[in-house]
């Protein structure tokens, strides 16, 4: 019995790993089926490839997740195009590998440490912290309300929650 338990557990696990592994298309729009840690990694893919179709491209779909409240302090997107390319976020760019913390939630808000290796080898972190909306057009969408960066030994338990 334990032996069929066992063998159901490896072969759930296999094809949540095929699953992983089958290199799907990041989103490039918020939805509402979107958690947290698809809405950061969507944004990480289009930063890696930034320049992909036409330059910044990948920012502009970032962008794209920013909440009302973010367009409003960072925008609009030449503004936040200018941003991103400014020494301690230009580093998102072109990166070469993330990996991401648990995500944290409470409530309607959420929060999630990134590490990443940026194109030249150098590690950083940073902190990313998104809130479910809740007036339309986009209700229910996860949105990315800040992003900065933080110690690379610094849990993203220590980061206050109250931070916008």
């Amino acid at each position: 019995m334990q032996w069929i338990r066992l063998h159901g557990l490896i072969a759930g696990l296999l094809l949540a790993l095929a699953a992983v592994a089958a290199d799907q298309p990041a989103p490039v729009e918020p939805a509402p089926d979107l958690e947290p840690r698809d809405v950061v990694e969507a944004q990480l893919a289009a930063f890696r490839h930034n320049d992909d179709p036409e330059p910044d491209a990948g920012i502009r779909i970032a962008f794209g997740f920013a909440s009302p409240a973010n367009r409003q302090m960072t925008g609009p997107i030449d503004r936040f195009i200018a941003m991103i390319k400014q020494p301690g976020y230009d580093i998102l760019l072109h990166h070469q590998r993330s990996s991401l913390s648990d995500t944290t939630k409470k409530g309607d808000q959420a929060r999630i440490k990134v590490h990443l290796i940026d194109a030249k080898g150098a590690e950083s972190a940073f902190v990313w912290i998104l809130s479910r909306q809740i007036e339309k057009p986009y209700e229910g969408c996860w949105m990315t309300d800040s992003v900065f960066r933080v110690d690379v030994g610094k849990s993203p338990f220590q980061v206050a929650w109250s931070r916008p």
